[in-house]
C-alpha cells in the first residue's frame, strides 16, 4: 500500500486548490492515494511560509479555493435546477420528488443490472439504435380518505 503525501510541493497544492475551486471537498479529495490527508493540508494551512505558484500563501490560496468552491456549487445548483426543469413554482416539488424517487430506484438496482443496463446502452450505441431501457415511476397520491 502506498503511503500518502507529506511533503508540501507547490504541483501538489495547485492540484488540490483546482480540485476545491471545481466543487470538490477536500474530504473528498483525500480519500485518493495522489492527495495528503486531511490534516497534512490543515498543518499546511498554518504554515505562514508555504506559497502556492502565485506567490499566495498556501492558506489565502485555499481560501481563494473555498470561494470559487461555493461559486462552483452555484453554478452546479443553477445547472441542476435547468435539468430538472425547476422554475421556482409550486410543482417543484413534485418535480423534485419524482427526481428523487428515479435516483433512489437506480440506486437500488443490483451490480448485475447496472451492468446489463450499460451493456445494453454501450451495444445500442455501437449499432445506432434504441437500448430499450424504460424506468417507469409510479406516484401514488392520497385520496381525501387518507
Amino acid at each position: 500500500m502506498s503511503k500518502k503525501p507529506t511533503r508540501f510541493t507547490r504541483p501538489l497544492a495547485a492540484k488540490i486548490l483546482d480540485e476545491i475551486r471545481l466543487g470538490k471537498t477536500l474530504t473528498d479529495l483525500a480519500k485518493h492515494p495522489w492527495c495528503p490527508s486531511v490534516l497534512t493540508v490543515y498543518d499546511w494551512l498554518a504554515d505562514p511560509k508555504l506559497t502556492t505558484i502565485k506567490a499566495l500563501t498556501f492558506n489565502q490560496a485555499y481560501e481563494q479555493a473555498m470561494i470559487d468552491r461555493g461559486r462552483s456549487w452555484s453554478d452546479m445548483s443553477a445547472t441542476a435546477f435547468d435539468d430538472l426543469g425547476l422554475d421556482g413554482s409550486s410543482g417543484d416539488s413534485i418535480k423534485l420528488k419524482v427526481a428523487n424517487d428515479k435516483a433512489r430506484m437506480l440506486k437500488d438496482l443490483s451490480h448485475a443490472e447496472r451492468i446489463r443496463a450499460k451493456q445494453a446502452v454501450t451495444a445500442a450505441a455501437a449499432t445506432e439504435t434504441d437500448a430499450g431501457i424504460t424506468v417507469e415511476i409510479t406516484v401514488f397520491k392520497p385520496t381525501e380518505d387518507d
